[in-house]
């Protein structure tokens, strides 16, 4: 970390949140804090990217695609 003042907060999960993510934790062999903590940071730095900008982006490639092949037609 750097040199900045850091804050620590606490955050709330629903039991079923919380099974996810300590299945998930698990999956990548750290703990569940870690992975919150990075799940946090690769948001802010734009590396995650939610589902719904995924769909988005997929279903725009398909839709360039069907054009791209119209006109090779």
């Amino acid at each position: 970390m750097s040199k900045e003042t850091s804050k620590q907060i606490t955050v709330r999960f629903n039991l079923s949140d919380w099974i996810q993510i300590l299945g998930e934790a698990d999956d990548e062999g750290i703990k569940p804090v870690q992975y919150i903590r990075s799940t946090i940071l690769k948001r802010l730095s734009g590396t995650l990217v939610d589902v719904k900008s995924i769909d988005a982006y997929l279903r725009q490639r398909e839709r360039d695609n069907l054009i791209n092949n119209r006109r090779q037609l």
